[in-house]
């Protein structure tokens, strides 16, 4: 590391370190690069996360069984697509190009 005074001494304030630091991105403009990205993963997840409460609605508040057993069918299969997604993104990311 260079020192920038010529007295030895090390300046905290000089301009050149703190060029250097990169002030770490939002956590929603992370989120939403993200999303622009790739949406599948979020969307088949949020689909999985609806089901699984519409289901257990119907089944503990409603006693419905046989809408309750639709949505928990909807939710697996909403998570099976979420799985599917995940790995094509990971099959994206490996290969570097858009497919």
């Amino acid at each position: 590391m260079s020192n920038p005074l010529s007295d030895g001494k090390y300046d905290l304030w000089d301009s050149s370190e703190w060029r250097k630091y990169k002030a770490p991105e939002p956590f929603w403009h992370t989120a939403k690069r993200k999303f622009q990205e790739d949406p599948a993963v979020p969307i088949f997840t949020a689909g999985a996360v609806v089901a699984l409460l519409a289901g257990m609605g119907n089944s503990f508040i409603k006693k419905d069984p046989v809408k309750a057993n639709k949505y928990m069918f909807l939710r697996v299969v909403s998570q099976g697509l979420a799985a599917a997604g995940l790995v094509w993104s990971i099959v994206k990311a490996g290969t570097g190009k858009d497919l």
